[in-house]
């Protein structure tokens, strides 16, 4: 079976979708990468990194918090399903070590994280894969911004 379409041509009607400028973050921050998936901490660490962001990689949640020990970070993204330590202890660590330090949940299970769950738990925010690139950086931006009006450590 054969079938043919044909379709009359346009008359040089052309759509132009405008182009979403991504948010610029209010400074440039250090940011902590913590996710067993090597391509996914690559990809948020070029994203982040061509937004001028200084951004250092762990592959577990053990190293991450290694990581934050030694140094400071405005911002800390964490996968929410790693093996050995969960992004809910990884945020919870964070927080016991630097309560003012925004802590991003990245997950692929997004729908299905009980709302209660993220209102208890130690993450500031969560951000389902796959993910949009200026979706990231508005929630970077976000997350830089709470920081900015949270009440300083004493």
């Amino acid at each position: 079976t054969t079938i043919t379409l044909r379709l009359p041509a346009g008359e040089g009607v052309a759509i132009q979708r405008e182009a979403e400028t991504p948010p610029a973050a209010p400074k440039r921050a250090a940011i902590l990468v913590i996710d067993d998936e090597e391509e996914v901490r690559a990809i948020l660490t070029e994203i982040l990194m061509a937004q001028g962001h200084s951004v250092q990689m762990a592959a577990s949640g053990k190293e991450g918090l290694d990581l934050f020990r030694g140094a400071r970070y405005d911002l800390v993204f964490t996968d929410l399903g790693m093996p050995e330590m969960s992004g809910w202890q990884v945020a919870q660590a964070v927080k016991e070590l630097s309560p003012e330090t925004p802590v991003i949940l990245v997950t692929g299970w997004g729908e299905e994280i009980d709302p209660k769950a993220i209102r208890e738990g130690s993450a500031d925010f969560v951000f389902s894969k796959p993910f949009r690139i200026n979706e990231l950086l508005a929630l970077v931006v976000r997350a830089l911004e709470s920081r900015a009006t949270s009440p300083e450590p004493a």
